[in-house]
């Protein structure tokens, strides 16, 4: 089993088995963001996402910090559950 599949596997098990199909969103909801970058030349980025009404997933990262390296700390923190 891929990552991606663990993964859709491990969000499908959040999803309340009663939930009609009418109550599922079809897309994640950006709840929060944050993002900073410290004195030390490292960034750290933490998002929060909601697929379902009260299911929401928070995720972290981070990394030195650059223009590139920001960018994708942000997408990681989206990807990586805590």
């Amino acid at each position: 089993m891929s990552a991606l599949d663990a993964r859709a596997e491990h969000l499908a098990k959040l999803i309340p088995a009663d939930l009609p199909p009418s109550g599922r969103r079809e897309r994640l909801r950006f709840t929060d963001f944050q993002f900073a970058r410290g004195a030390d030349g490292r960034c750290s980025a933490e998002v929060e996402l909601e697929w379902v009404e009260g299911v929401r997933v928070r995720g972290t990262s981070a990394g030195q910090s650059s223009q590139q390296v920001d960018l994708r700390v942000a997408a990681e923190a989206a990807s990586t559950r805590t």
